[in-house]
């Protein structure tokens, strides 16, 4: 059966009280899933483009020239 991913804002201590009405199976599920994402690896190359939109209005060799002024 394929999962649905959802997402939820709810505080931290409403999901403990959910996640203790699970029966034991359930929960056995929970723990391996966060014990799964715990453990999976990340690449630096998931972080391309991360703030692009930032840079947009600005001058890009300005900034650095500045930046490097600033060393001094």
């Amino acid at each position: 059966m394929p999962l649905k991913t959802v997402k939820l804002e709810i505080s931290f201590q409403k999901l403990l009280d959910t996640i203790e009405q699970l029966t034991p199976d359930e929960k056995i599920i929970i723990e391996k899933k966060l014990i799964k994402e715990k453990a999976k690896k990340h690449s630096i190359l998931e972080l391309e483009g991360l703030g692009a939109d930032l840079w947009k209005k600005i001058n890009v060799e300005r900034y650095i020239r500045k930046e490097r002024k600033s060393w001094d």
